[in-house]
């Protein structure tokens, strides 16, 4: 990823970065980097180690997203072929992975789908944890990152979430090399000598027009991550360690390959492994052990914070828990940015909240704001529905909702709720999703317009508390995946937040903090309902709030 982008030229690659830090001649850094890395089926499917079994497969893996140019193609695979051999001693790469009975264990009280896809993916736990430590070592001058982000280029984006924004990484349709006439020979067409000025024009859209036609921009990419120093960071440590303990060390595709082949010898190949793993992979805790929380700490940090796992390997499920005690303690509203909602068991402790809250007396106007994108796999939209329908969105998904009708009046059961009939209890349910659209023509086609891709995993209570991590609101998140997240009461910090990704969805001022939402929501809801109108319209968007609806045959679900 190259971290700074701008029209006239790009900053230094994240990976060149690194390298940097830890060859420089005065103080170089150990860097340590661990990730995620079940086998090569993963990789086909996630692709979150673009060029970690070489240019070849690289190029296989590609198929189903779009290729990366070949400039990028070759540094990822000469990238990790210099780390895993040890090209830079002060870089170490380790990979990480959930056993499969693991995996199965940790959902046995979750409500999960059966089907071979499903019962497939329940084997494949991912390392979904986004951290970074700086500078541990120098105890109250150490800072560390709680994230939603990846650190791959295809989720680089701006806040402002630019239509076709050129600075986002394209993405070739089919191998560049592959093309009968690719960009190169074009742009070597244009200089190999002089050309009048009319022929240069001529020459520069044939170029322009061979890029449109063979790659596609990587869709916008809406996130959040938050930095955090003093104490929390002893626990973000422990967390770090106790992970690189568990983890492998990276190796190069023939060593992965005898692995894999040869499974009756690896207690021989993991004691190797361990000796060639910094020290042993004990190395790290042992160096830090007397490291103490109030080391880290500083006068000047005014907040507190806990970190929450989901860590089926420890059995820990604490970010459901904190999810749960956000919504049982939810008075005012409740802000949810999530790249998934499919947790069906949210959904019904919401209501199921609210309904004790009515009963005990208070009878306030309620607020839930949820905004998330269009499932990526029609696998998810069974898994969202049902917690759509629970919210009162079930409209929003057409062809189950049909079904769901047909179903209710074959057995003269109730219709699904709507937010009309929701709002008659006080319950005032939005849900939405987030656009772009291009802003050269006065009446837009269906291909001026861009979803913003919702990967930020974010909630936020009453302007007083909020939580951000790796954690997305389903099963797997919930009680399978390893998962990161943070959870704070710093009021002034939850406020600022919501203030800015308000001010994100319908580009206006937000309200004051700790007031009621009532003018927010009708705002929300009627201008989400526009700018929907207006998409079917080839109108213009106003901000990039609109109405969640997916119109698409379900898939099996998946887990």
């Amino acid at each position: 990823m190259v971290l700074t982008r701008s029209e006239v030229g790009d900053g230094v690659r994240f990976g060149d970065l690194l390298i940097e830090l830890a060859t420089r001649k005065n103080n170089p850094v150990f860097i340590r980097l661990l990730i995620w890395h079940d086998d090569a089926a993963s990789e086909f499917l996630m692709k979150n180690m673009p060029g970690y079994y070489g240019q070849s497969l690289s190029d296989m893996m590609s198929m189903s997203n779009g290729y990366y140019n070949k400039e990028h193609q070759k540094y990822n695979c000469e990238w990790f072929a210099k780390v895993i051999s040890r090209e830079f001693p002060k870089i170490h790469l380790a990979t990480r992975l959930i056993a499969s009975l693991t995996a199965i264990r940790s959902i046995k009280d979750e409500k999960v789908p059966e089907n071979l896809s499903a019962n497939v993916a329940k084997k494949y736990a991912a390392h979904h944890q986004k951290s970074i430590i700086i500078d541990y070592e120098r105890k109250s001058r150490a800072i560390g990152y709680v994230m939603g982000h990846n650190c791959v280029t295809d989720f680089w984006d701006t806040a402002n979430h630019i239509f076709q924004d050129p600075r986002r990484e394209r993405f070739y349709k089919e191998p560049e090399q592959n093309s009968i006439c690719n960009e190169e020979s074009l742009r070597a067409k244009i200089m190999e000598q002089f050309f009048p000025e009319d022929e240069m024009r001529r020459r520069q859209k044939e170029l322009n027009d061979f890029i449109l036609r063979n790659t596609v921009v990587a869709k916008p990419y809406q996130d959040i991550s938050c930095r955090i120093s003093g104490s929390l960071l002893h626990d973000l440590n422990h967390n770090f360690c106790q992970a690189w303990k568990d983890s492998h060390r990276a190796g190069d595709l023939w060593e992965r390959a005898v692995h894999v082949a040869f499974t009756p010898l690896r207690p021989i190949t993991d004691a190797v492994d361990e000796k060639l793993h910094q020290s042993g992979k004990n190395y790290l805790e042992e160096s830090r052990k007397n490291i103490r929380p109030e080391d880290l700490s500083h006068p000047s940090y005014p907040h507190s914070a806990q970190l929450l796992r989901t860590q089926p390997q420890y059995e820990e499920k604490t970010i459901k828990e904190c999810y749960a005690n956000l919504t049982r303690l939810m008075h005012n509203y409740m802000f949810i940015q999530n790249q998934y909602i499919q947790y069906e068991p949210w959904a019904e402790l919401l209501m199921a909240s609210i309904e004790r809250k009515r009963k005990a007396g208070y009878l306030e106007p309620i607020y839930i704001f949820v905004i998330t994108s269009t499932p990526e796999r029609p696998g998810m939209d069974l898994p969202t529905y049902d917690v759509a329908k629970v919210i009162g969105y079930s409209e929003a998904m057409k062809v189950e909702h049909e079904e769901t009708v047909k179903e209710v009046k074959k057995k003269k059961l109730d219709m699904p709720l709507d937010p009309v009939a929701l709002s008659k209890n006080g319950i005032n349910v939005l849900m939405g999703s987030m656009w772009t659209c291009s802003r050269d023509k006065k009446w837009l086609e269906p291909e001026d317009y861009e979803e913003i891709y919702i990967h930020a995993k974010v909630a936020i209570v009453d302007d007083v508390a909020f939580t951000i991590g790796s954690a997305n609101l389903n099963v797997r998140s919930m009680a399978m995946d390893s998962e990161l997240n943070l959870i704070s009461q710093a009021a002034d910090v939850a406020y600022d937040l919501r203030r800015k990704l308000f001010d994100q969805c319908l580009k206006v001022t937000s309200n004051a903090p700790y007031v009621g939402m009532r003018e927010t929501y009708g705002e929300w809801m009627s201008e989400m309902k526009r700018n929907f109108s207006r998409m079917r319209a080839g109108g213009k968007l106003v901000g990039g709030l609109v109405s969640f609806y997916v119109d698409r045959k379900p898939a099996d679900p998946v887990v």
